[in-house]
């Protein structure tokens, strides 16, 4: 074995692997086991630059690009196979990223409603972050109110609630502070005593619920705000997750505002004629 592999994995010594079933202990799939070394055959024994995704100790999946090369006994017969391995998760986060931008970006340019966007822009976002339960709250300029653009939720269905105040939920406090928040239900009840949210405006909360909220800017101007919420698990985001939404979220609100001021546009032309 290799000790940095095993490092890799969350395990400290080569001896705590032992005994362990290669395929199902190591492999996130088992079955890709089988096609790395068919492939390794396949290529007379030597595999340059392979991804295949890993599982850590813990459980969790990492994807490694590794170099691997049968060796053999001193009768030339193979004895087994050896290479070296490197995490390139954080790589494939990156490329996933930025094809989730490209293709918003692209969406945003081509000839679809506004609804379209929306739920492009939630597909896109689930292939980098959980996005079950993913909701859209823009500013009404005109009638200086908040109202959800898009809301998609496990627990609650808000498309039949009609002038309803949303002016103090985790959103409008999020597009008025204009600051990414990330609170789990212990902090919202805090934030509802300190009077800066009021939670008969909230959906549903569960003793584990967490809030994951950006607000979406268009140059300087906060639009809106774009949230997560999960209802099981208070670690399921993390100070990373914020980084990375704020990161999206400027695509987001550019692609939102181009598709808006578009339908407004095609709007008065139509009354115009």
């Amino acid at each position: 074995g290799n000790p940095p592999g095993v490092k890799l994995l969350g395990y400290n010594f080569p001896k705590e692997i032992i005994g362990k079933n290669l395929a199902k202990d190591f492999y996130y799939i088992p079955e890709d086991r089988k096609i790395f070394l068919e492939e390794l055959k396949k290529r007379k024994g030597i595999v340059k630059d392979y991804e295949v995704t890993l599982k850590r100790r813990d459980g969790t999946p990492v994807t490694v690009s590794t170099s691997s090369h049968y060796y053999y006994d001193e009768k030339e017969n193979i004895a087994g196979v050896e290479g070296i391995f490197v995490d390139i998760t954080k790589r494939k986060q990156s490329e996933k990223l930025q094809q989730a931008l490209y293709n918003i970006s692209k969406a945003a340019n081509s000839p679809i409603t506004l609804d379209q966007l929306y739920k492009t822009i939630h597909q896109e976002l689930s292939t980098i972050i959980d996005t079950t339960n993913f909701h859209i709250s823009l500013i009404d300029e005109k009638e200086n109110k908040i109202y959800f653009s898009y809301y998609f939720d496990e627990k609650d269905d808000i498309s039949s609630i009609q002038k309803f105040d949303f002016s103090n939920t985790l959103s409008a406090n999020t597009i008025r502070t204009k600051r990414p928040l990330l609170v789990n239900r212990k902090k919202i009840n805090k934030m509802a005593e300190e009077r800066k949210i009021k939670l008969s405006q909230l959906g549903t909360l569960t003793k584990k619920t967490l809030w994951l909220g950006v607000p979406l800017k268009v140059e300087n101007k906060v639009i809106g705000c774009m949230a997560l919420v999960c209802y099981y698990d208070l670690e399921h985001y993390s100070k990373k997750d914020i980084q990375m939404m704020e990161f999206v979220s400027t695509q987001v609100a550019t692609a939102i505002e181009r598709k808006r001021t578009e339908e407004i546009l095609s709007k008065s032309q139509q009354e115009f004629i």
